[in-house]
């Protein structure tokens, strides 16, 4: 995409920052849906259960290797 295209042109320290922008907005997304009471609770346990936990290691992830590149 132009947004990986821009980070890889600018270097690993700013592709890291757009990743993990994306995986905090992902985050407020799942939190938010979550707390939609028309979903229904298969969906929110998917949510709380895989979703937001897969989302947090990946934020996690990033946060490592951004204190590995720096």
């Amino acid at each position: 995409t132009s947004v990986e295209s821009v980070a890889t042109l600018l270097g690993k320290s700013p592709a890291l920052l757009v990743l993990q922008q994306g995986e905090e907005h992902g985050i407020r997304q799942y939190e938010e849906a979550h707390k939609d009471e028309v979903l229904g609770e298969s969906v929110k346990n998917l949510i709380r259960n895989t979703l937001l936990p897969a989302q947090r290691e990946h934020l996690a992830a990033l946060e490592r290797c951004k204190t590995s590149a720096a």
